[in-house]
């Protein structure tokens, strides 16, 4: 039985707790944010030092494996100027961006990426899906050119770092025992790739047969070194306007409609994944590290806030800086 008594205790409770402020989240310039240079990138974390190191570390070993005729496919620069880590994907409208997905990639002159945390995986794992996906578009979207970035983005989803080794490249998900169900596969990719209306659940289908082709397409290891260079064929072959299958049948020599039974008898002995020895990818990593000021961290988000169009908040931040000096 309740009591008169604890009835008005948990009024007074109650009342109290509307009379005391509601924690609010520190604006992001607040936190702490390291910055880590290494060869080729530049990684401000807001996710703590050993992890913002950790990040860069992944990406330099990423980029290690890529061939240069991939890094030279992107007609603009291999890599961002700048990679920014968030914790948290509402921290991400703070400087400007609304969209929909966890992460924003300046395709066009490859100043910046902003990441929040990926889903049920990684902040390096995530890093390296997006840099693959940077590699895979250049500029204006192109959605004939769609399966390019969903191929690099699930075919790095196997990446991984165990005794000692990088490995990736490996088999994702059941062998087929029928070259018609490959086959399915594959019209569903290229489906994508002329229609770009499939559903959601579709698509993520179609994001696995992109892998299973792109693994097809570098069977060997001189089809590994030499794809970026059939891939800006096959771009090229667009632009100057022959269509989807065409294009494809001319710059990989197999037609879509053959791939089905192509990728069946390779399958048989299809996909022992990649690996190459952490220490011959990286022989030397020692990055430098920092704690980065308010004002440099302020400066650098409302930089990204402006690129996204939000000149507002970039004002603001900009005033913040100017402040901290």
């Amino acid at each position: 039985m309740v009591t008169r008594f604890a009835k008005l205790g948990v009024a007074l409770c109650v009342f109290v707790s509307l009379l005391l402020p509601t924690a609010q989240a520190k604006p992001v310039e607040d936190y702490k944010w390291f910055e880590v240079r290494t060869e080729h990138f530049t990684v401000r974390g807001i996710v703590g030092k050993r992890q913002t190191v950790k990040i860069a570390r992944h990406l330099e070993m990423m980029r290690g494996v890529i061939p240069e005729s991939l890094l030279a496919f992107r007609r603009g620069p291999s890599e961002p100027e700048v990679i920014y880590f968030f914790k948290e994907t509402e921290q991400l409208a703070e400087v400007g961006y609304t969209g929909d997905s966890r992460a924003k990639i300046d395709f066009d002159n490859g100043r910046f990426m902003i990441m929040g945390p990926g889903t049920y995986v990684s902040a390096e794992h995530y890093a390296m899906w997006m840099y693959a996906t940077f590699l895979a578009i250049d500029g204006e979207y192109d959605r004939r050119s769609n399966w390019v970035a969903r191929a690099l983005y699930t075919y790095f989803a196997t990446a991984r770092i165990s005794d000692g080794r990088f490995r990736y490249g490996g088999q994702r998900g059941r062998k087929s025992s029928n070259p018609s169900v490959i086959q399915a596969q594959v019209d569903l990719t290229f489906d994508s790739v002329r229609y770009g209306d499939l559903s959601y659940s579709r698509k993520v289908q179609a994001g696995g047969g992109a892998w299973f082709i792109f693994r097809f397409l570098t069977r060997t290891h001189a089809d590994w070194v030499d794809i970026g260079n059939r891939l800006a064929e096959y771009r090229s072959l667009l632009e100057g306007g022959s269509d989807v299958d065409a294009a494809f049948a001319s710059a990989f020599g197999v037609a879509i409609e053959e791939l089905g039974q192509a990728m069946f008898d390779f399958s048989a002995n299809c996909c022992s994944e990649y690996t190459i020895d952490i220490d011959e990818l990286l022989p030397e990593f020692e990055p430098e590290v920092r704690k980065m000021t308010r004002e440099e961290i302020s400066l650098g988000l409302a930089d990204i806030a402006a690129n996204l169009g939000d000149e507002k908040r970039a004002a603001q931040l900009r005033e913040i800086a100017l402040d901290a000096e």
